[in-house]
């Protein structure tokens, strides 16, 4: 080629050329990035989803046997027929709450009671005065007062007071009590509360808490046999602290950390023999901490709850009355067996149980129970009142 035609062809075609070899530089430095961002399929990673892990508590031990050992008695369920009154699965839709918290037994660092000021004042309020000490707690863990043959005592440590009678004779002050006292059941809910309040384990907003329960009592010869208000001259209060909404009971479910006999004092008699009109008392609380989560604590159905009673299986019994015996001297020694023939349960509560005897174990742990009330058949005709406790959470939230 001519170096004319050459100068010619650049002419004609040089910008075509250079267009070219420009889109070709851009295509391999950039292309890769635009296709990356722009063509390529994207693909993002879901992050893993957090594993919530159930903690596995220790069952309470609801194992029965057949027979069951009160003092020189026994109870003999193995031939019990077992029947519920009522609608198991329309009154556990019915509940307001069905996840409850697990708690844990603690036990409190109390300092200690100093006699000159709280302790004396305490049992001031009760009636006592200096001249009825029996101890200042120099050689023992105890301060003591006697007076009206009743003797006063306060743990310095564990803060823990009660009251009590020589032998248990409570007809022996018989003669104090007259029946018409007793208003109303808030009668007896504010002495029990003013005598909690004198004690100093109850704080304000746990004695607004705390459940009364009042059975009343008159004397029949030596003997106290059950009655209404209006004709009582004796009421058994309990107190049960209150968990989450919910009582909170032990291994007899007439039997609480708090109780009082009240007795139903003549006016102008109180002034004189205060601490007769609570002849026998006791104060204690404990202490509970919740260590577990709070929203994974599931309870079973009541249904699934009452068949394992109905089959002889993780339930104890929890409370027996006898005809007119007074809750307070169940379980007790029964003159012989006691060979139950049909259990009827009535109706169900929700409660959290706590059998704490003074020892605290690994995983010891406060959980709510169900508590089935009724009315059973003895083999010869004897009839009674039943409580039974059995497990309420969900079998997958224990180390079974």
């Amino acid at each position: 080629m001519k170096l004319y035609e050459l100068q010619k062809f650049i002419k004609s075609y040089g910008p075509f050329f250079l267009v070219v070899i420009l889109g070709l530089y851009v295509g391999f430095e950039l292309g890769p990035q635009f296709v990356r961002e722009n063509f390529n399929t994207v693909t993002t990673t879901t992050p893993p989803q957090e594993i919530i892990s159930v903690k596995k508590i220790n069952p309470l031990i609801f194992t029965p046997q057949n027979i069951y050992q009160t003092g020189s008695g026994k109870i003999d369920v193995s031939n019990t027929r077992v029947t519920y009154l009522g609608n198991l699965e329309e009154e556990f839709r019915n509940l307001s709450e069905k996840n409850f918290p697990v708690f844990e037994l603690v036990l409190k660092r109390n300092t200690p009671l100093d006699y000159s000021q709280t302790a004396s004042e305490i049992a001031f309020n009760l009636g006592y005065e200096e001249s009825n000490q029996i101890s200042k707690g120099d050689l023992t863990d105890d301060f003591l007062w006697s007076k009206n043959n009743l003797t006063f005592n306060i743990n310095k440590k564990t803060q823990d007071m009660y009251q009590i009678i020589p032998n248990g004779n409570l007809a022996a002050f018989k003669s104090f009590y007259t029946a018409g006292e007793f208003k109303s059941n808030s009668t007896t809910q504010d002495l029990a509360r003013s005598m909690l309040q004198f004690s100093r384990k109850f704080n304000s907003q746990e004695l607004s808490n705390v459940f009364y329960i009042s059975d009343y009592f008159r004397f029949q010869g030596d003997s106290l046999v059950s009655t209404n208000m209006e004709g009582s001259e004796i009421a058994y209060t309990r107190v049960y602290q209150n968990l989450y909404g919910l009582k909170v009971v032990n291994k007899n479910y007439d039997i609480s950390n708090s109780f009082f006999f009240i007795g139903s004092m003549r006016p102008q008699l109180v002034e004189n023999f205060k601490n007769i009109q609570y002849p026998t008392f006791k104060i204690s609380k404990n202490e509970y901490v919740n260590r577990m989560r709070e929203d994974i604590f599931s309870i079973k159905p009541a249904q699934e709850a009452f068949n394992e009673i109905s089959i002889y299986k993780n339930f104890i019994i929890a409370g027996i009355r006898i005809d007119n015996l007074p809750p307070f001297l169940t379980p007790a020694p029964f003159p012989g067996n006691l060979n139950i023939k049909s259990i009827t349960l009535e109706n169900f509560e929700l409660a959290y149980y706590d059998d704490f005897d003074g020892n605290i174990l690994n995983n010891t742990s406060i959980q709510p129970i169900y508590v089935f009330k009724g009315n059973f058949e003895l083999e010869n005709g004897g009839r009674g009142k039943i409580i039974l406790y059995t497990r309420a959470l969900e079998n997958k939230f224990y180390n079974l």
